[in-house]
């Protein structure tokens, strides 16, 4: 028999349901489960999904197994001194409510702290807490881990990220994969990259090793890390000294390309810029023949190499070279970074940044271990963690398990699973998984949104993100109406507020979970390929010539923020969702290194090694790559506090510093020393 939810929010009448896969991968597949007696006993990809093909990677897996009750935390605990006791649901609320009624008399609503990122990849569940916290009055949390500089920087050249989505592939007869991997994440562009090759089209791969993504390509080029910039740099300088680049379109449609020759390119020329990404000249000279022979020219950008001190000029110098090599005025060409999907769900509906009282205080999330420790006005008083885990996934790492066990500071986590933050919370919220509660989804990689509906009751006493924020909204007094809406409601009212034109059938099929794909051509205003949303309405690259630092020193002879003899990058693990908070048992935290290095520090396989660097001090088991150039070191994805010697994980060695543009992370400017374990 199919599931009945007593809620009616799980359909009964066939045994099929539609949902998504909410990992934060950017697919957003689409899937079908069969339930029977309340549980998932079967699934399969949606074919109706022209994207995600009805094709369903491990990582789906994963999240049935934790559906069905892997490692579920089941009923709300609380801390006492012999370890962690179940309290139910009442007593927790109670809790939270008088704790936080206190802190809000003696210290302001401010010392109250939220922080979430994107392991619920629903528009509700992920963004309505937002509403919740600016009505109470909270410190609001600026999310910048994973991809503002990378968009900062592509806004500030094309006026937005002109997101080229993979429908036009077929057109484009040169793809370039510009530090993704699309192997770990984004599997669903596999076999889009092999029938590109089929056909005659040139694939690149641009990374700082050579990935698993490297099968996939005719070319890989190995650039240092945190020096993308100059790689750009310097392919443009050899399209413009050759005559390779396009003419036309830079007469036409390109500002400040005078300026960038006569100060950056003057400064930077291809020969330097080659000494300074590591890339040889003839493989710079080779990329850009290959622009220039192929003007229908998709770059896909991932986001690592944003994440350093000059992510965002990176990411602009980038799109400086796809306007010189004309690659935007045709079809197939262009830059590909997200989708348009995120445009037809407009989150302000739901996040209702007008409920707060101005001004609030604003705390960065790669900046959450001195805010704990050093913030006096007011001091945090209260940290409710939901949809991430800080303990892994946040910069600075020793300063936030440092406070995070404040014994003054009140911890509550909502969760599916004891991570490594909820180990160290004061309460701990059992937490639904997407297949439990109804939300909408929006692909990043693909141009798709659709709803995903509550298929099996909640795991034992587990609630939703937003049926937590509601009943404390009912409690703590909050009477305003938009706490109260449940999250279809909330999707409807994005839905409403959306410029995308939406048709009848379009909507029906979206509200009966089957997923729609979004067309650009279609919102209010149609974005044209020779048209940037720019002041000038071209694409403006005096950005990159006159950005400077707080000192006034260019960007581009700015020195590195660490120091240490590797470069250390993280890339995203196999078994490790990339979001770091899904716990892999028996797994080992391992790095990458240059085979030469290795046998150069007479090291063995899996022996363990120190990096240290003025952040902080980690152990890991040292594995030989032929994969990964010299001088760098690679770990594979984030690993649970639990799989590490001595309790710390590669953040521990990542600055807080900011990116250039947005203020965001910089996981990728790790240097570090590597001595062997004694």
């Amino acid at each position: 028999m199919t599931a009945t939810c007593d809620n009616g929010r799980c359909a009964s009448d066939r045994a099929w349901h539609h949902v998504v896969c909410p990992a934060n991968c950017s697919d957003t597949c689409s899937a079908l489960v069969r339930v029977e007696d309340g549980r998932i006993v079967e699934a399969r990809g949606d074919e109706a999904n022209p994207h995600t093909r009805g094709f369903l990677c491990g990582k789906f897996n994963d999240f049935l197994r934790r559906a069905q009750g892997h490692g579920r935390i089941k009923t709300p605990l609380v801390r006492t001194a012999a370890g962690f006791e179940p309290i139910g649901w009442d007593g927790a609320l109670d809790m939270i409510v008088e704790r936080w009624q206190r802190v809000i008399a003696e210290y302001g609503a401010e010392a109250i702290l939220p922080y979430s990122y994107s392991s619920s990849m629903g528009i509700a569940n992920r963004n309505y807490g937002d509403a919740f916290f600016a009505a109470l009055g909270a410190s609001s949390l600026r999310k910048t881990l994973c991809y503002p500089a990378r968009n900062a920087g592509l806004s500030r050249v094309l006026g937005g990220e002109l997101a080229t989505a993979f429908t036009d592939v077929e057109k484009s007869d040169l793809i370039g994969l510009w530090g993704a991997d699309v192997t770990n994440a984004r599997a669903h562009l596999i076999p889009v990259l092999q029938a590109a090759r089929r056909r005659g089209a040139q694939v690149w791969l641009i990374d700082v090793y050579e990935s698993p993504a490297a099968r996939l390509a005719n070319h890989t080029l190995c650039v240092k890390p945190g020096t993308d910039a100059y790689l750009a740099l310097g392919v443009i300088d050899i399209l413009l000294r050759e005559g390779l680049h396009d003419a036309y379109f830079c007469a036409a449609r390109v500002e400040g390309l005078e300026a960038l020759r006569e100060s950056v390119l003057a400064r930077i020329p291809a020969e330097h810029a080659s000494e300074l990404c590591g890339v040889p000249m003839r493989d710079m000279e080779e990329l850009a023949h290959n622009l220039a022979a192929h003007r229908n020219a998709l770059l896909y950008l991932g986001c690592g190499f944003s994440r350093t001190q000059h992510g965002g000029m990176a990411s602009a110098c980038i799109a400086a070279l796809g306007a010189v090599a004309g690659i935007y005025a045709r079809e197939g060409g262009g830059i590909a970074a997200t989708s348009q999907a995120g445009a037809a769900l407009p989150l302000d509906p739901i996040t209702r940044p007008d409920l707060g009282c101005a001004p609030r205080r604003m705390i960065n999330a790669i900046d959450l271990g001195r805010a704990l420790l050093e913030e006096h006005d007011p001091p945090i008083q209260s940290l409710y963690v939901y949809g991430t885990n800080p303990a892994v996934v946040t910069p600075d790492q020793t300063r936030v398990l440092e406070g995070l066990a404040r014994d003054d500071l009140f911890v509550i986590v909502h969760e599916q699973v004891m991570t490594d933050t909820a180990r160290m919370a004061d309460l701990v919220l059992p937490a639904t998984t997407a297949f439990e509660h109804d939300d909408a989804y929006k692909g990043s990689t693909f141009p798709t949104i659709q709803l995903g509906r509550a298929c099996i009751e909640p795991y034992a006493e587990a609630r939703s993100n937003n049926d937590v924020f509601r009943e404390l909204a009912r409690r703590m007094g909050m009477d305003e109406a938009h706490l109260e809406r449940s999250d279809i409601e909330l999707v409807e009212e994005s839905i409403a507020a959306s410029s995308y034109g939406f048709t009848e059938d379009e909507l029906h099929d979206f509200y009966v979970g089957k997923p729609v794909v979004i067309v650009g051509e279609r919102f209010a205003r149609e974005r044209r390929r020779d048209s940037f949303a720019t002041p000038s309405g071209k694409v403006d690259l005096t950005c990159i010539c006159t950005h400077a630092d707080e000192l006034g020193t260019p960007w581009y002879e700015q020195q590195p923020r660490t120091h240490g003899e590797f470069a250390v990058v993280t890339v995203p693990g196999k078994h490790v969702n990339s979001s770091g908070i899904y716990e892999d048992e028996g797994c080992e935290q391992t790095l990458l290194m240059n085979r030469a290095d290795f046998e150069e520090r007479e090291l063995k396989a899996g022996q363990s090694v120190r990096l240290a660097n003025e952040w902080g001090v980690v152990t890991f088991s040292a594995q030989p790559s032929e994969a990964v150039p010299a001088g760098v070191l690679v770990v594979p994805g984030l690993m649970p506090l639990t799989a590490t010697e001595g309790g710390f994980g590669i953040n521990a060695l990542c600055p807080s510093y900011p990116t250039d543009l947005a203020d965001a992370s910089t996981y990728s400017d790790i240097r570090a020393d590597l001595s062997p374990e004694k």
